[in-house]
């Protein structure tokens, strides 16, 4: 992997950028009330979540040599998908504006909003999540690694949005349904 490095590079600081981004966001971005009381239990799991699945993607890739896939390509492509996946995030937000929480929760005066990428998918910031994992996945370098990483943040992810989907059918009702039928979840045309 002689090339690699300066993807290396960019890749961390890439990848600190997202971290930073999560810890504003979960520092400033919390709902000031009403937030739906499932996903606090779903917010528990995950904090329990995090570090089991931390822990077996290191293991995966420290104890099983023979998992390894770690080339200049996948670093590449890695590296793209973080960047594509963090860049999704962030416009979804933005797209959301005070309208976005952690913490699933619906405004008074929540509409639904259709532009942009939520004109063809309900949740891109989550899409953008996926992406941004399955770059940080390939870059893992190891087969075990990478399933336990898309595995955890896909059912994760799932979760969520039954949730999401949930609370804000009940909360938006008919504008909210209409909006479902019109859009997929994660994957334009697809899913």
């Amino acid at each position: 992997m002689s090339h690699t490095r300066p993807f290396i590079t960019a890749f961390a600081v890439l990848l600190t950028l997202w971290c930073l981004g999560e810890f504003v966001l979960l520092r400033w971005r919390r709902a000031k009330a009403r937030a739906a009381p499932e996903d606090a239990v779903f917010v528990q799991r995950a904090k329990l979540g995090l570090p089991l699945v931390s822990l077996l993607a290191f293991a995966g890739w420290r104890y099983v040599p023979a998992a390894r896939f770690a080339t200049d390509e996948t670093a590449l492509v890695g590296f793209l998908l973080l960047a594509l996946g963090l860049a999704l995030r962030w416009w979804s937000i933005l797209l959301l504006g005070r309208f976005f929480t952690i913490d699933v929760a619906v405004a008074d005066d929540h509409r639904v909003i259709d532009t942009g990428p939520y004109r063809v998918i309900r949740h891109p910031s989550y899409t953008g999540i996926i992406l941004g994992a399955a770059g940080f996945a390939l870059c893992s370098g190891s087969y075990i690694s990478a399933s336990v990483i898309m595995i955890a943040v896909v059912l994760a992810l799932m979760a969520r949005i039954r949730i999401e989907e949930r609370v804000l059918s009940a909360q938006l009702g008919d504008a909210y349904r209409q909006y479902m039928s019109r859009t997929k979840r994660l994957i334009p045309g697809i899913y």
